[in-house]
């Protein structure tokens, strides 16, 4: 029967932390793993179509697209582009029969974006930064200064219609006059004749605005900017023709304008985008406004603008142009780091302060060699080992020289235990004895090992400190001397 083999306590606490370890790697290295492969793929941006998160618009989207209005996501210029005139040979008076959806237009160049303009059915900006709202000609401007209100008092907005040759104009209300600047926590209402904000009638409060994921802090609120090409749709609707040179409309209080492009696209502007966030998308009537600004076509390229299509003279940050998978790969691998500090520096315990140089006892050193032979299992090389230390021991008792030969060093040994008076160990140790002794064939086993290692030791402790009968008459010098007195003559 094979015997319970139990496992020491400090082995037991060893498994265990081997295991807490593994498992904290296969966690840390498995979950987004999972995650990648089973989860919801998103960029993570803001008011992205595919983000689910509070600050995207994935519903948004989803509700377009209930409505039979495709969204198609593009993430370039030129993308967006042949998206808008792939379309165009539908209604060529649409100019492209598609909304084009801005996120972020700040980050684009607005050449590019006055031509993404012309191509467009309609357009929306969610955010607004006064190049881009230059760019778009819809006579709306970032209301810096606070007086855009006053100015859409006197703005009058000439409609078009397509039934009838009949013009009518119709008088932007006055927002100024009702106290338009949104504040506190109460819904902000529209204020401004456009179909989309009258549809809509309120929106979320400030509070709700500012405590969204997507909010803005930058942004400023919109005003007209008493010129533009501006004509058009006052309702909204997107079908008029650009008739006239009004500037744009503001509704509630600065966070939403509409104007038109000089080719006579609608304009319409988020000053605020986190309105049509999938946080505040439920709020009030922002989703009813989000439904009419983009989904007045029938069909939606969405562009996620970026650096790519940026300025010229615009030089992003490399922090701005590294991915968003860059910072959660890297805290994952920080901790993995961490992890694999705390297993191995426990292992190898605290420092210890050990001064130098350290006095070690000879015995200890012995047992240490000897142990390293005896790991290596290597009897030839041990036995070469102490047949060495005699000889050398040998060489130092004798009065020889170092690297004596064995045949002198053994004749030597046999005199000065012949001299010593103890018959019975010269009998024993002979010169040819002592020879095969010193320089005879190497051990092949342990036994063999341990039978030379006792002859060795015998003859140690047989010739013990005695330092031999001179081999040389005495008033020779010693034999070391001779060979440096010839190497002398030899060379002058």
């Amino acid at each position: 029967m094979t015997p319970a083999v139990s496992m020491t306590a400090p082995e037991m606490s060893t498994a265990r932390r081997r295991l807490l370890v593994a498992v904290l790697v296969v966690l840390l290295v498995g979950v987004p793993v999972v995650a990648g492969l089973f989860g919801t793929r998103s960029s993570g941006r803001a008011l992205d179509p595919d983000n689910p998160a509070p600050d995207g618009a994935r519903a948004l989207a989803a509700l377009l697209t209930e409505d039979g209005v495709p969204v198609e996501r593009v993430t370039t210029a030129a993308r967006a582009a042949d998206a808008l005139d792939s379309g165009s040979g539908s209604n060529s008076g649409s100019g492209g029969r598609a909304t084009l959806v801005v996120t972020d237009p700040q980050l684009l160049d607005p050449t590019l974006l006055s031509d993404l303009v012309g191509r467009a059915g309609a357009v929306v900006l969610l955010g607004a930064s006064p190049e881009a709202l230059e760019a778009t000609g819809a006579g709306l401007k970032v209301d810096d200064d606070g007086s855009g209100n006053a100015t859409a008092t006197t703005s009058t907005t000439t409609i078009t219609t397509t039934a009838a040759t009949t013009t009518t104009s119709a008088r932007v209300r006055s927002a100024a006059s009702e106290d338009a600047s949104p504040s506190g926590d109460e819904p902000v209402p529209a204020r401004c004749d456009d179909a989309a904000a009258a549809a809509a009638g309120t929106v979320a409060s400030p509070d709700d605005i500012s405590g969204a994921a997507a909010y803005d802090p930058g942004a400023e609120p919109l005003a007209a900017s008493g010129s533009g090409s501006g004509s058009g749709s006052g309702s909204g609707s997107g079908s008029g023709s650009g008739s006239g040179t009004a500037g744009g409309a503001v509704c509630f209080g600065g966070l939403y304008g509409v104007g038109e492009s000089p080719s006579g696209v609608p304009v319409r502007v988020l000053a605020q985008p986190a309105l049509v966030s999938n946080e505040l998308l439920d709020v009030e009537g922002d989703a009813a406004l989000g439904l009419r600004a983009a989904g007045s076509q029938p069909r939606v390229v969405w562009l996620m603008a970026s650096y790519l299509d940026a300025a010229p003279d615009t030089a992003p940050s490399p922090a701005q142009l590294l991915p968003g998978w860059v910072v959660p790969l890297a805290i994952q691998l920080g901790l993995v780091a961490v992890a694999a500090v705390v297993w191995r520096a426990r292992r190898f315990g605290a420092l210890v302060v050990e001064p130098l140089p350290v006095v070690v006892r000879s015995v200890e050193t012995a047992r240490g060699r000897a142990a390293l032979y005896r790991a290596s299992r290597d009897p030839a090389a041990a036995g070469d080992a102490l047949r060495a230390g005699l000889r050398w021991r040998l060489q130092q008792r004798l009065g020889l020289p170092p690297g004596t030969e064995a045949s002198v060093l053994a004749a030597g040994t046999a005199h000065a235990l012949r001299a010593s008076g103890s018959h019975a160990t010269a009998d024993r140790w002979t010169a040819p004895a002592v020879e095969r002794l010193l320089a005879g064939p190497p051990p092949t086993d342990d036994a063999q090992l341990a039978t030379l290692l006792r002859a060795l030791d015998d003859l140690d402790a047989a010739l013990g400190d005695h330092r031999g009968a001179p081999l040389r008459p005495a008033a020779s010098p010693p034999l070391s001397q001779q060979t440096s007195q010839q190497t002398l003559e030899a060379h002058p």
